[in-house]
């Protein structure tokens, strides 16, 4: 097996030697068979590589068995996709991504961003940064722009990456099926994320509203590992939501739990609390469905912001999340 396994060490995929890349999951061998498997991610086309292989284990006179499985949620170097969906427009799905990603960084946990909103991206908006990213031309790969929360003692770090980086700010963007799936690829499989010396924990991945060829186009190429929900406590929002959740079942995406955003307005004046929308209306929802509710979070100027003195909001939800930090933790 060791005379095989240092054949495959001589091929190279995706910047890195066949071994290294992750991409063979099992070799076995006895006197007349080598068995080899691999795991391919479902944008991958492996028919050359097969060949390649074939070719230079063939003096080893053995019947050569290669198998190839289509798996998912093999982002190279990330470990966890949490999905933050909604199914409706302006609830604040971006802004629960990137305090997410600040609640996670400061567990001390390496954090991606990624804004998989094509037609309106936001984050770069959010994060004051608009430089465009730059190219690893070794590994043929788009470096992430970096992004920084503000917190209590220091600063945190993360990666992000968005479509508006790649158009002038303020540029419409306007793409249809076949190219929303190439431009979704592109961010998903060729940024460096992570690298085998720095793993990425997470990967946020900032969803546009509805339940259309984005989120199905997305779904193809990996399966999240968790999914958030978000929603304003409004029967109109909630409804979209629903929809979501049938999406998300469907093909058993599991469901973290909801939060309900915008839940209230606190007055900074007389401190005085206005619900805007019916309060509560989430966590009964949540009931009904049968959803974790993970908590609420008013309208605060703080949480449009990177503030570092916003309030204990994402906090305490995110330790409501044991189930996702406890996953990624025991890897």
């Amino acid at each position: 097996m060791d005379v095989v396994t240092d054949r495959l060490k001589t091929l190279v995929y995706q910047g890195q030697n066949l071994i290294d890349s992750g991409l063979v999951s099992g070799v076995f061998t006895d006197e007349a068979n080598i068995r080899i498997t691999l795991e391919k991610g479902p944008h991958a086309d492996l028919k050359d590589l097969e060949q390649e292989i074939k070719k230079i284990l063939a003096d080893l006179d053995r019947e050569i068995h290669i198998s190839i499985t289509t798996v998912f949620n093999k982002i190279p170097y990330v470990k966890k996709i949490i999905a933050v969906m909604a199914g409706k427009g302006g609830v604040g799905k971006s802004t629960i991504s990137f305090h997410l990603g600040k609640e996670l960084a400061r567990y001390g946990f390496r954090v991606g961003l990624l804004d998989a909103d094509i037609s309106g991206p936001s984050v770069p908006q959010m994060v004051q940064s608009y430089q465009r990213p730059s190219i690893n031309t070794e590994l043929e790969k788009i470096v992430p722009n970096d992004i920084y929360w503000m917190n209590d003692s220091k600063n945190l770090k993360g990666v992000f990456m968005s479509l508006g980086l790649l158009v002038p700010q303020g540029a419409s963007i306007a793409l249809r099926g076949p190219m929303v799936q190439h431009a979704l690829k592109q961010m998903l499989f060729d940024v460096a994320w992570g690298s085998p010396e720095e793993l990425l924990d997470y990967l946020i991945v900032d969803m546009p509203p509805g339940t259309n060829d984005t989120h199905l186009s997305f779904l193809k190429m990996v399966k999240p590992d968790h999914a958030l929900l978000v929603s304003t406590p409004d029967l109109l929002s909630l409804a979209d939501v629903e929809r979501t959740i049938h999406m998300l079942r469907r093909i058993e995406i599991p469901i973290v739990g909801i939060i309900e955003n915008m839940s209230y307005f606190k007055c900074k004046h007389c401190n005085h609390d206005s619900s805007i929308f019916n309060r509560d209306t989430v966590e009964t929802f949540a009931e009904q469905v049968g959803i974790p509710f993970l908590g609420i979070i008013p309208i605060d100027t703080r949480m449009r912001h990177n503030d570092s003195t916003m309030p204990r909001y994402m906090r305490d939800i995110c330790q409501r999340l044991d189930e996702v930090v406890v996953d990624v933790c025991a890897e």
